[in-house]
This record gives structure tokens, C-alpha cells and sequence, in this order.
């Protein structure tokens, strides 16, 4: 089956941005092991938020995900700020009393980390925040001792634009959700996947889905023939007939694999609709 992601000037796009971060998700893994046993805060907004949801389904430890940078309380604080120039993140920043990390790219959040004596870990420049899931996931997974990962350069390459759509699942998808709507529907373990999926399809392809829970039947099933259901769930059981279903495993090397995945889709939809990238978050933090 050859289609139009199979033409040249998408067989090519491998070494040209965002294409050629993802191609790479697999080596750009972060690993920030320090050893703490205290309950674990991240204070993140934006994607690193999502990111940091999808850190705490993995981790297994105690911790605690703050969207709105309020909670001052006992543990080890780990502040993640992409651009580190962000008013609130540093307000709290000057706050915090008792153990620290920082994770950002830089700005103002690094030399006041460093005035105070916390640990200060620096992210990439130049890449927005929605393709930084290696590093960040990485990172707080080594923080809170998730094992390594299995090589993944298999896997992911078999969904870069230079793979054909019969052997490429991230193509497949993205031909059968164009022209509908998604219905994204998350079931256990599947939220921080489902809304970083949302998250792709809203700044990578200017598609606004829907975001269920599995539990919403009525909602799921009033959804109309112009509709196409996304399961995400770590029920290896499809609940709904004819669903697209993305299985949630455990393990940072599938957590990065499918998120590479949904990251090919939003993009691969993109170029099905005719839409340029935005090299750009327009998810703020």
C-alpha cells in the first residue's frame, strides 16, 4: 500500500526537524539518578505537567504532581521549567524550604538555583518543550529509580518518514484518523498518555479531540460515524468495537516508544491536512 506519506519529500524528512529529534528519542533519554527515599514533589506546568503525570504512573514511588506551584510541604522538591524564565516557577523557587532540584533549559531559575545551593539540571536549548519527553521523563525517572531502558532504535525508526506506510504503524494511524474526529479515551494508567496525546494533535496538527474516560460510556457511545475512537489503557482488552487501542506498559522504554509513536501520528496528520509546523510550544507553561 503506497500513499502519500510514501512520497519522496516525506521519505527525506528524517534529518529535518521536529522528525529528526523524535528519530532520536531513544538516545536523548536523560538519566538524573540521585538516590532519596522522602516523598517526591514536582512542581511543572504545561507539557513538563503531562510529563510529569506520566513520571508518577511509572515510578511506583510516592509522589505528588503540582500544576499550580502551592504545595510547600516535606519532601524532595523538583521544580521543572523548560524555559526558566517563567514568573511563577521562580516565585516559588525562592520559597522552597528543605531539598531541591531543578530541571530547565536555563534563564533567571538557574542562577537562583545555584544562589540557594540546589542541584541544577540543565535541558536542551533550541527544541520545544512537547519533543523534550526523553529528557524530562528520563530524568525524573532516574530521580525516583526507574530501571533503564532496552535499546528502542528499532522500534522508533520503523516510524520515521523514510518507512514506508505498510510497515509504518505511526503512517497507518494517522491515514485512518484523517477527515475524523478523535475521541481519545483513557482507561487505568492512560491519562497522562492520553492527554499528551491530545497535546500533539493540538500543536503539532490544529485538531481539537475529545478526552474521555473510559467510564463515560454514554458519552463514548454517542460518539457519530464522523468520529474515531483512541483507546489508552493498560487493559490489554479493547472495550470499544472498531477503536484504534494503545497499550499502556510499564517501563520507561515503552513509555518513551508510545509517546514517540503519538508524536509521529500528530505530525504525520499534518502533513495529510496540508499544515505547516510550528516550531514552537503554543502550550504555555
Amino acid at each position: 500500500m503506497v500513499t502519500v506519506l510514501d512520497d519522496e519529500y516525506v521519505l527525506q524528512m528524517d534529518d529535518i526537524p521536529p522528525f529528526s529529534w523524535l528519530a532520536k528519542s531513544h538516545e536523548r533519554i536523560m538519566n538524573c539518578r540521585i538516590e532519596s527515599e522522602e516523598k517526591i514533589i514536582i512542581h511543572a506546568k504545561g507539557n513538563a505537567f503531562t510529563y510529569s503525570l506520566i513520571s508518577k504512573n511509572i515510578s511506583g514511588r510516592n509522589i505528588e504532581v503540582d500544576e499550580f506551584f502551592e504545595n510547600t510541604g516535606k519532601g524532595l522538591h523538583i521544580i521543572v521549567s523548560t524555559g526558566g524564565d517563567e514568573e511563577k516557577s521562580i516565585n516559588f523557587l525562592r520559597s522552597i524550604r528543605g531539598k531541591c532540584i531543578v530541571i530547565s533549559g536555563g534563564g533567571q531559575i538557574k542562577k537562583i538555583a545555584r544562589e540557594r545551593g540546589f542541584e541544577f539540571i540543565s535541558l536542551p536549548k533550541g527544541m520545544p518543550s512537547r519533543f523534550m519527553f526523553p529528557e524530562i521523563i528520563g530524568c525524573i525517572s532516574g530521580l525516583t529509580n526507574v530501571e533503564n531502558i532496552n535499546d528502542l532504535s528499532k522500534g522508533i525508526s520503523k516510524l520515521s518518514p523514510a518507512s514506508l506506510t505498510e510497515e509504518n504503524i505511526a503512517k497507518s494511524i494517522a491515514i485512518k484518523m484523517k477527515d475524523k474526529k478523535p475521541v481519545i479515551v483513557y482507561g487505568e494508567g492512560g491519562y497522562g498518555f492520553a492527554r499528551k496525546f491530545l497535546e500533539d494533535l493540538l500543536q503539532n496538527s490544529g485538531i481539537i479531540p475529545s478526552l474521555l474516560s473510559i467510564n463515560q460510556i454514554d458519552m463514548i457511545n454517542g460518539t457519530g460515524e464522523d468520529s474515531i475512537i483512541i483507546e489508552m489503557s493498560r487493559s490489554k482488552k479493547q472495550r470499544f468495537k472498531n477503536s484504534l487501542f494503545m497499550e499502556v506498559k510499564d517501563g520507561l522504554g515503552a513509555v518513551i516508544y508510545l509517546l514517540t509513536l503519538t508524536s509521529y501520528i500528530s505530525l504525520y496528520l499534518s502533513l495529510l491536512n496540508e499544515r505547516d509546523f510550528f516550531l514552537f510550544d503554543r502550550l504555555k507553561e
